[in-house]
């Protein structure tokens, strides 16, 4: 009887980097990065959260949050060059050794639910290559993968109606469905069909389906793996593996964080003392003229963001990093809140820098809401965007 498990993985990243290349010529700019990614060595991530890049051409460097992408980065207004970023992910499960003991426990299926931005106009391939090693197959082998979705692989520019939107074709667009054109907010749910034998490892590789194809001036085109929905579904049941499924609706400890969220994350399900340590990475824009005092975000568990706070966190201005002729404040880590405890699932932040330093919020501070919305939390590396300015003509300030 046929048995679907959710096993731990292993984050992997191919990745490569055009030389600083003119606008004019943009082909180049992203064929040199897709040969540098595909003649590069996988590099294991130490993080098990996935994000899509932003589409932002001043940005620099990955993270090691991205899946399957392309973006271009690092352009001078004064020469009008920038450099192109490519990359692959692969997640990576060593299989359990009872499905390899006896009679071999056949591998029927992979799922995964699968996100993509607006602008990944070629598509994106998930394909589950069986071997018997640890590190992921030489990037020939997973473009002649011989399981994966859609499959067959079609065509770019020919839309599968059974792979869903945006991961086979989409309409390049600046809005989405729900108004706010930093979201990205369409999925669809991946099935690999498989039916053989086990091995002592699974990989399964994500990568766009074009890396060449430019935009206008831009590079662009993200797609990522949800790792909590990631799944297998073996022909019999197989010993020493996680919880259930289901174990992602329950919360035995009820310290905000599900049981299979803390397998994953190596804490007690049991013990509310021992919960994830999630790591979150803020990325702040703030344009403006406050150089001391700190950052203070507060996460809540409701829209409504009513109540205090489940947690809280202060940040020194100080310690932020400062490019560029304003202050870009990006990419500073923060494990542990001043206060409380971040719980999984939906959370939306509030940030106002805080200049006297009372850690109370009043209207005469620069404050704004998270630029996702909502944010998905799970463990491992999380990011959280704010945009911060002195004014908004035309506008009132938040209250």
């Amino acid at each position: 009887m046929s048995e679907t498990y959710k096993l731990k993985f292993t984050r992997w990243a191919l990745r490569g980097v055009s030389e600083t290349t003119t606008c004019t010529a943009m082909e180049a700019m992203t064929t040199q990065a897709y040969e540098r990614m595909v003649s590069s060595e996988w590099t294991k991530l130490s993080g098990l959260s996935s994000n899509l890049p932003p589409h932002k051409y001043r940005q620099s460097g990955f993270l090691d949050t991205y899946d399957a992408c392309k973006f271009c980065g690092d352009y001078d207004d004064d020469t009008a060059m920038q450099k192109a970023y490519a990359a692959a992910v692969c997640y990576t499960i060593k299989i359990p050794a009872d499905a390899l003991a006896g009679t071999k426990a056949k591998i029927e299926q992979v799922a995964a639910t699968l996100y993509g931005d607006r602008w990944t106009s070629c598509g994106a391939v998930l394909a589950a290559i069986l071997t018997s090693s640890p590190t992921p197959p030489a990037w020939a082998d997973v473009l002649a993968a011989t399981y994966s979705s859609p499959d067959p692989v079609t065509a770019v520019d020919d839309a599968d109606p059974t792979w869903q939107a945006p991961l086979r074709e989409v309409v390049r667009s600046n809005t989405t469905a729900t108004g706010d054109p930093l979201k990205p907010d369409t999925s669809c749910d991946a099935v690999i069909a498989v039916g053989v034998d086990a091995t002592a490892y699974l990989h399964v590789v994500l990568r766009l389906g074009d890396y060449i194809p430019t935009y206008l001036a831009w590079v662009e085109g993200g797609a990522m793996l949800l790792g909590s929905t990631l799944a297998v579904t073996f022909d019999r049941a197989v010993s020493d593996v996680p919880p259930p499924p289901d174990a992602q609706l329950v919360d035995s400890d009820h310290d905000g964080w599900s049981d299979i969220a803390e397998y994953y994350a190596g804490t007690h399900p049991g013990d509310s003392r021992d919960a994830p340590a999630t790591t979150i990475n803020l990325v702040c824009d703030y344009p403006g003229n406050i150089a001391g005092g700190q950052i203070v975000v507060h996460a809540y568990s409701n829209a409504a963001m009513i109540g205090r706070p489940d947690a809280i966190y202060h940040i020194p201005m100080s310690a932020w990093t400062v490019e560029g002729t304003t202050r870009f404040l990006a990419s500073l880590e923060t494990s542990a809140p001043v206060e409380g405890r971040l719980r999984e699932g939906d959370v939306w932040f509030f940030a106002f820098i805080d200049a006297d330093l009372s850690g109370v919020y009043d209207t005469t501070k620069p404050a704004c809401v998270a630029t996702y919305g909502k944010t998905s939390i799970s463990w491992g590396h999380n990011i959280v965007r704010f945009i911060f300015s002195d004014e908004a003509f035309g506008y009132a300030r938040l209250q």
